[in-house]
C-alpha cells in the first residue's frame, strides 16, 4: 500500500519503516519530504512541457 500511495504513511508507519531499515525516523521523514518535493517538481515540468507542445500546434 505504501509503495502505491506514500501519502498514507503516518508516524507509526514511519517508525516501523525506520526499525525495519535500520535507520532513524528522521531519515525516513527526510526521504519522504524529498520524494514529495521531487514529485511536485516533476509534475510542474510536465505541465510546462505540455503547454509548450500546445503552443507549437
Amino acid at each position: 500500500q505504501e509503495l502505491i500511495n506514500p501519502s498514507i504513511i503516518d508516524s507509526s508507519r514511519i517508525k516501523r519503516i525506520a526499525r525495519g531499515s535500520g535507520t532513524t525516523s528522521r531519515d525516513v521523514k527526510d526521504l519522504l519530504k524529498s520524494y514529495r518535493l521531487m514529485k511536485k517538481y516533476l509534475k510542474s515540468i510536465s505541465k510546462k512541457r505540455n503547454k509548450r507542445i500546445l503552443w507549437k500546434i
